[in-house]
Protein backbone atom coordinates (compact mmCIF):
# COMPACT_ATOMS: atom_id res chain seq x y z
CA UNK A 1 0.00 0.00 0.00
CA UNK A 2 2.31 2.73 -1.36
CA UNK A 3 5.15 1.42 0.79
CA UNK A 4 3.48 2.23 4.10
CA UNK A 5 3.41 -1.46 5.05
CA UNK A 6 7.19 -1.78 4.77
CA UNK A 7 8.96 -3.68 7.58
CA UNK A 8 5.85 -4.85 9.45
CA UNK A 9 4.30 -1.37 9.46
CA UNK A 10 0.53 -1.06 9.91
CA UNK A 11 -2.10 1.01 8.13
CA UNK A 12 -5.28 2.01 9.95
CA UNK A 13 -8.46 3.56 8.64
CA UNK A 14 -9.90 6.72 10.14
CA UNK A 15 -12.99 4.79 11.17
CA UNK A 16 -10.91 3.21 13.93
CA UNK A 17 -10.13 6.69 15.26
CA UNK A 18 -13.71 7.90 14.98
CA UNK A 19 -15.05 4.87 16.86
CA UNK A 20 -12.21 5.17 19.43
CA UNK A 21 -11.41 1.47 19.30
CA UNK A 22 -7.83 2.01 20.52
CA UNK A 23 -8.52 4.97 22.79
CA UNK A 24 -7.14 4.35 26.28
CA UNK A 25 -7.29 6.04 29.68
CA UNK A 26 -4.17 6.56 31.77
CA UNK A 27 -4.17 7.61 35.42
CA UNK A 28 -1.18 9.47 36.90
CA UNK A 29 -0.85 9.60 40.68
CA UNK A 30 0.89 12.51 42.40
CA UNK A 31 1.73 12.43 46.11
CA UNK A 32 3.05 15.05 48.47
CA UNK A 33 3.80 14.92 52.22
CA UNK A 34 3.56 17.67 54.82
CA UNK A 35 5.93 17.46 57.78
CA UNK A 36 6.54 19.27 61.05
CA UNK A 37 9.74 20.00 62.92
CA UNK A 38 10.15 22.26 65.93
CA UNK A 39 13.45 23.63 64.65
CA UNK A 40 12.59 24.27 61.01
CA UNK A 41 8.83 24.84 61.31
CA UNK A 42 5.72 23.34 59.80
CA UNK A 43 4.78 22.76 56.18
CA UNK A 44 1.25 23.71 55.13
CA UNK A 45 -0.88 24.45 52.09
CA UNK A 46 -2.41 27.85 51.45
CA UNK A 47 -3.66 29.96 48.59
CA UNK A 48 -1.39 32.86 49.59
CA UNK A 49 1.85 31.76 47.93
CA UNK A 50 4.55 34.22 46.87
CA UNK A 51 5.50 35.05 43.28
CA UNK A 52 2.38 33.46 41.77
CA UNK A 53 -0.24 35.36 39.82
CA UNK A 54 -3.97 34.89 40.09
CA UNK A 55 -3.97 33.16 36.70
CA UNK A 56 -1.63 30.42 37.95
CA UNK A 57 -3.92 29.85 40.95
CA UNK A 58 -7.20 29.72 39.02
CA UNK A 59 -7.67 25.95 39.55
CA UNK A 60 -7.00 26.01 43.32
CA UNK A 61 -9.52 26.21 46.14
CA UNK A 62 -9.16 28.31 49.30
CA UNK A 63 -6.86 25.66 50.83
CA UNK A 64 -4.44 25.68 47.92
CA UNK A 65 -5.51 22.26 46.56
CA UNK A 66 -6.61 21.73 42.97
CA UNK A 67 -10.36 21.24 42.48
CA UNK A 68 -11.85 17.96 41.35
CA UNK A 69 -13.12 17.77 37.77
CA UNK A 70 -11.00 20.60 36.34
CA UNK A 71 -8.87 20.22 33.21
CA UNK A 72 -5.28 20.69 34.28
CA UNK A 73 -2.53 21.69 31.85
CA UNK A 74 1.21 21.19 31.94
CA UNK A 75 3.20 23.13 34.56
CA UNK A 76 0.04 24.00 36.52
CA UNK A 77 -0.02 23.89 40.31
CA UNK A 78 -1.62 20.80 41.84
CA UNK A 79 -1.17 21.67 45.50
CA UNK A 80 0.75 24.42 47.27
CA UNK A 81 3.32 23.68 49.94
CA UNK A 82 4.81 26.48 52.03
CA UNK A 83 7.48 26.21 54.70
CA UNK A 84 8.09 29.23 56.92
CA UNK A 85 11.22 29.29 59.10
CA UNK A 86 13.43 31.79 60.91
CA UNK A 87 16.47 33.18 59.09
CA UNK A 88 19.84 31.58 59.64
CA UNK A 89 21.62 34.83 60.48
CA UNK A 90 21.12 36.74 63.74
CA UNK A 91 22.05 40.33 62.89
CA UNK A 92 19.91 42.10 65.46
CA UNK A 93 20.00 45.68 64.03
CA UNK A 94 18.75 44.44 60.64
CA UNK A 95 15.99 42.41 62.27
CA UNK A 96 14.87 45.41 64.31
CA UNK A 97 14.90 47.64 61.20
CA UNK A 98 12.71 45.25 59.22
CA UNK A 99 10.36 44.87 62.17
CA UNK A 100 9.98 48.64 62.52
CA UNK A 101 9.19 49.02 58.78
CA UNK A 102 6.90 46.04 58.11
CA UNK A 103 5.58 45.39 61.61
CA UNK A 104 6.69 41.73 61.64
CA UNK A 105 9.83 39.71 62.04
CA UNK A 106 11.94 38.61 59.08
CA UNK A 107 11.37 35.03 57.96
CA UNK A 108 12.24 32.61 55.17
CA UNK A 109 9.38 31.40 52.99
CA UNK A 110 10.19 28.32 50.95
CA UNK A 111 7.82 27.32 48.13
CA UNK A 112 7.78 23.54 47.54
CA UNK A 113 4.51 23.35 45.61
CA UNK A 114 3.66 20.29 43.52
CA UNK A 115 3.34 20.88 39.77
CA UNK A 116 2.13 18.58 37.04
CA UNK A 117 4.94 17.23 34.89
CA UNK A 118 5.91 19.14 31.78
CA UNK A 119 4.18 17.95 28.63
CA UNK A 120 1.35 16.21 30.49
CA UNK A 121 -2.24 17.25 31.01
CA UNK A 122 -5.47 15.65 32.12
CA UNK A 123 -8.54 15.86 34.29
CA UNK A 124 -8.43 15.69 38.08
CA UNK A 125 -10.58 12.70 38.92
CA UNK A 126 -9.96 12.19 42.64
CA UNK A 127 -8.20 13.77 45.63
CA UNK A 128 -7.33 11.88 48.81
CA UNK A 129 -6.10 13.32 52.12
CA UNK A 130 -4.56 11.13 54.84
CA UNK A 131 -3.95 12.32 58.40
CA UNK A 132 -0.97 10.25 59.51
CA UNK A 133 -0.16 11.64 62.96
CA UNK A 134 -2.34 13.71 65.25
CA UNK A 135 0.08 14.49 68.09
CA UNK A 136 2.73 16.22 66.02
CA UNK A 137 3.41 19.01 68.51
CA UNK A 138 4.71 16.54 71.10
CA UNK A 139 7.51 15.19 68.90
CA UNK A 140 10.86 16.83 68.30
CA UNK A 141 11.93 15.04 65.13
CA UNK A 142 10.75 15.57 61.59
CA UNK A 143 7.27 14.02 61.45
CA UNK A 144 4.96 13.60 58.46
CA UNK A 145 1.47 14.49 59.60
CA UNK A 146 -0.45 14.78 56.30
CA UNK A 147 -0.31 13.10 52.90
CA UNK A 148 -2.15 14.27 49.80
CA UNK A 149 -2.71 12.05 46.76
CA UNK A 150 -4.07 13.43 43.47
CA UNK A 151 -5.32 11.26 40.60
CA UNK A 152 -5.14 12.76 37.10
CA UNK A 153 -6.85 10.93 34.24
CA UNK A 154 -5.73 11.56 30.68
CA UNK A 155 -7.14 10.20 27.44
CA UNK A 156 -4.79 9.01 24.72
CA UNK A 157 -5.77 8.50 21.10
CA UNK A 158 -4.16 6.35 18.44
CA UNK A 159 -1.43 8.28 16.63
CA UNK A 160 1.28 7.56 14.08
CA UNK A 161 4.22 5.88 15.78
CA UNK A 162 2.20 3.79 18.23
CA UNK A 163 2.98 0.11 18.43
CA UNK A 164 0.24 -2.48 17.95
CA UNK A 165 0.44 -6.22 18.42
CA UNK A 166 -1.78 -9.22 17.86
CA UNK A 167 -2.22 -12.56 19.55
CA UNK A 168 0.01 -14.52 17.17
CA UNK A 169 3.40 -12.88 17.52
CA UNK A 170 2.84 -10.17 14.93
CA UNK A 171 3.55 -6.59 15.89
CA UNK A 172 4.25 -3.38 14.08
CA UNK A 173 4.37 0.40 14.16
CA UNK A 174 1.46 2.46 12.90
CA UNK A 175 2.80 4.25 9.83
CA UNK A 176 -0.25 5.75 8.12
CA UNK A 177 -3.85 6.67 8.93
CA UNK A 178 -5.72 6.40 5.64
CA UNK A 179 -9.01 7.88 4.53
CA UNK A 180 -11.87 5.40 4.33
CA UNK A 181 -12.41 6.02 0.62
CA UNK A 182 -8.76 5.33 -0.24
CA UNK A 183 -8.65 1.86 1.28
CA UNK A 184 -9.21 -1.34 -0.74
CA UNK A 185 -12.81 -2.52 -0.69
CA UNK A 186 -14.82 -5.67 -1.34
CA UNK A 187 -17.61 -5.95 -3.92
CA UNK A 188 -20.15 -5.13 -1.17
CA UNK A 189 -18.24 -1.89 -0.34
CA UNK A 190 -16.73 -3.22 2.88
CA UNK A 191 -13.19 -2.01 3.57
CA UNK A 192 -10.67 -3.22 6.17
CA UNK A 193 -9.95 -1.41 9.40
CA UNK A 194 -6.29 -2.48 9.67
CA UNK A 195 -3.90 -3.54 6.92
CA UNK A 196 -0.91 -5.63 7.99
CA UNK A 197 2.12 -6.64 5.97
CA UNK A 198 1.76 -9.87 4.03
CA UNK A 199 5.37 -10.90 4.74
CA UNK A 200 4.60 -11.45 8.40
CA UNK A 201 2.61 -14.62 7.67
CA UNK A 202 5.20 -16.72 5.76
CA UNK A 203 8.14 -15.48 7.82
CA UNK A 204 6.55 -16.15 11.21
CA UNK A 205 4.07 -18.86 10.19
CA UNK A 206 1.12 -17.03 11.75
CA UNK A 207 -1.51 -19.49 10.57
CA UNK A 208 -3.71 -18.60 13.52
CA UNK A 209 -3.99 -15.07 12.18
CA UNK A 210 -5.38 -16.38 8.88
CA UNK A 211 -7.91 -18.61 10.65
CA UNK A 212 -8.98 -15.82 12.96
CA UNK A 213 -9.49 -13.40 10.07
CA UNK A 214 -11.68 -15.94 8.26
CA UNK A 215 -13.70 -16.77 11.36
CA UNK A 216 -14.05 -13.06 12.07
CA UNK A 217 -15.31 -12.47 8.56
CA UNK A 218 -17.87 -15.25 8.94
CA UNK A 219 -18.98 -14.00 12.33
CA UNK A 220 -19.36 -10.46 11.00
CA UNK A 221 -21.51 -11.53 8.03
CA UNK A 222 -23.58 -14.08 9.97
CA UNK A 223 -23.81 -12.08 13.22
CA UNK A 224 -22.87 -15.16 15.25
CA UNK A 225 -20.02 -16.36 17.44
CA UNK A 226 -18.32 -19.58 16.35
CA UNK A 227 -16.98 -21.91 19.04
CA UNK A 228 -15.10 -24.75 17.31
CA UNK A 229 -14.08 -27.84 19.24
CA UNK A 230 -10.34 -28.26 19.74
CA UNK A 231 -10.52 -31.64 21.46
CA UNK A 232 -9.84 -33.48 18.21
CA UNK A 233 -6.60 -35.11 17.19
CA UNK A 234 -3.89 -32.91 15.70
CA UNK A 235 -4.08 -34.74 12.38
CA UNK A 236 -7.78 -33.95 11.91
CA UNK A 237 -8.07 -30.49 13.45
CA UNK A 238 -6.97 -28.69 10.26
CA UNK A 239 -9.51 -30.53 8.12
CA UNK A 240 -12.19 -29.88 10.73
CA UNK A 241 -11.55 -26.11 10.72
CA UNK A 242 -11.42 -26.02 6.93
CA UNK A 243 -14.81 -27.74 6.66
CA UNK A 244 -16.37 -25.29 9.15
CA UNK A 245 -15.04 -22.26 7.26
CA UNK A 246 -16.13 -23.51 3.84
CA UNK A 247 -19.62 -24.45 5.05
CA UNK A 248 -20.22 -21.04 6.59
CA UNK A 249 -18.91 -19.27 3.50
CA UNK A 250 -21.18 -21.28 1.20
CA UNK A 251 -24.22 -20.66 3.42
CA UNK A 252 -23.57 -16.90 3.51
CA UNK A 253 -23.02 -16.87 -0.23
CA UNK A 254 -26.45 -18.41 -0.79
CA UNK A 255 -28.33 -16.37 1.84
CA UNK A 256 -26.84 -12.96 1.01
CA UNK A 257 -26.37 -13.54 -2.73
CA UNK A 258 -22.66 -12.72 -2.52
CA UNK A 259 -21.14 -14.65 -5.42
CA UNK A 260 -17.67 -13.36 -4.55
CA UNK A 261 -17.80 -14.78 -1.02
CA UNK A 262 -16.80 -18.30 -1.98
CA UNK A 263 -14.81 -19.35 -5.01
CA UNK A 264 -14.23 -23.13 -5.23
CA UNK A 265 -10.96 -22.54 -7.07
CA UNK A 266 -9.67 -19.98 -4.48
CA UNK A 267 -11.57 -20.78 -1.26
CA UNK A 268 -11.08 -18.28 1.55
CA UNK A 269 -9.72 -15.54 -0.72
CA UNK A 270 -11.55 -12.39 -1.79
CA UNK A 271 -11.00 -9.99 -4.65
CA UNK A 272 -10.29 -6.40 -3.57
CA UNK A 273 -10.30 -3.20 -5.59
CA UNK A 274 -8.19 -0.12 -5.04
CA UNK A 275 -10.22 2.68 -3.47
CA UNK A 276 -8.41 5.38 -5.44
CA UNK A 277 -8.35 3.87 -8.94
CA UNK A 278 -10.95 1.09 -8.79
CA UNK A 279 -8.59 -1.44 -10.34
CA UNK A 280 -8.28 -4.99 -9.07
CA UNK A 281 -5.53 -5.75 -6.61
Amino acid sequence: FCGYDFEDALIVSKKVLYQQLFTSLHIDIYEINFSYNKKTGIEFSTLEIPKQSFYNKRFLDFLGIVKEGVKILHNNILITKIKVSKPSFSYIPLIKLIYSIFGQEIRNVQDNSLYIQSGKSGKVSKIELFLLNKNILEKQTNTIYLKCRIFICRQRFLTIGDKLCGRYGNKGILSYIAENVDLPYLPNSYYPDIIVGALGIPSRMNLGQLLESLFGKIGFLSDIRIMPSFSLHTNTISSYLRIIIYNYLINNKIKKSFDWLYNPYLPGKFCLRDGRTGSKL
